[in-house]
């Protein structure tokens, strides 16, 4: 089913591009796109400067267990990942601090939490979440 601007309802995408115009807590040239679609989510960040924010999104995972992809290129700081199942267990956390490809715990399907806190991060990241089949 689409709506009245040829977006799924399934699927919604952000692209954020954030300048130098005051608080911007990616940094003056910080910049981000997320992706979240039942069953696959994406989070990448780029040209930040000492960074500091938290972010939380929803997500649709139809499984009890996802596969999580890391990539990164911080000069510096960090990036905490933290993964809740529909009843707000933790299913993984990690810092994102050097590549990582592996499975959460299992949980409960459902709506899950993706929260992500950058700490004084200067670099790129990305992020995906995929329902392990």
């Amino acid at each position: 089913m689409k709506n009245f601007i040829g977006i799924t309802s399934a699927t919604l995408l952000v692209t954020g591009f954030l300048v130098a115009c005051g608080d911007n807590p990616l940094g003056p040239e910080g910049q981000y796109q997320v992706s979240s679609a039942a069953d696959n989510f994406t989070l990448s960040m780029w040209y930040l400067e000492d960074a500091v924010d938290t972010r939380t999104y929803k997500w649709e995972n139809t499984g009890p267990q996802a596969t999580v992809y890391e990539s990164q290129i911080l000069s510096s700081g960090s990036v905490i990942l933290t993964i809740r199942d529909a009843e707000g267990t933790v299913v993984h956390q990690s810092d994102v601090v050097s590549d990582f490809d592996g499975d959460t715990e299992v949980g409960v399907a459902g709506s899950w939490t993706i929260e992500v806190e950058l700490q004084n991060a200067n670099g790129m990241f990305d992020i995906s979440i995929i329902k392990k089949t």
